[in-house]
């Protein structure tokens, strides 16, 4: 199940529409839409947060789908959650910035061999 299909089921199981489920989570009625609609893949960790606190939904079931859409566990562990979440995801951010100049390094590598080796032949 995607993450816009897991904001629907919240929406539904609080029985919520979208400008009441935006309200608690404090975001506008547009972003809910777009989240439940799939144009936002990738909410932000504070709409999960928000969420989270609000309707008492377990943050790892939101973003990856596994365990209990209710959260059954203290608040803090899941402050600790989306902290690890968050580092992660800044880890993930930086490694694809890496790996985004070795490949423009590569590339010129590529490019300056293959000029060299056309002036050869």
């Amino acid at each position: 199940m995607s993450i816009s299909k897991r904001f629907e089921e919240i929406r539904a199981f609080h029985n919520l529409n979208t400008n009441s489920l935006a309200n608690k989570v404090g975001v506008s009625r547009q972003t809910i839409d777009n989240l439940i609609k799939g144009k936002i893949e990738n909410p932000k960790i504070s709409i999960i947060r928000n969420l989270a606190n609000k309707l008492d939904i377990n943050p790892t079931w939101l973003i990856t789908g596994s365990g209990n859409m209710i959260l059954d566990e203290p608040e803090s562990d899941c402050e600790k959650k989306l902290k690890r979440y968050e580092e992660e995801l800044s880890v993930l951010r930086e490694e694809v910035k890496i790996l985004n100049k070795m490949q423009a390094v590569l590339y010129k590598k590529i490019d300056f061999l293959t000029k060299n080796s056309s002036k050869k032949e």
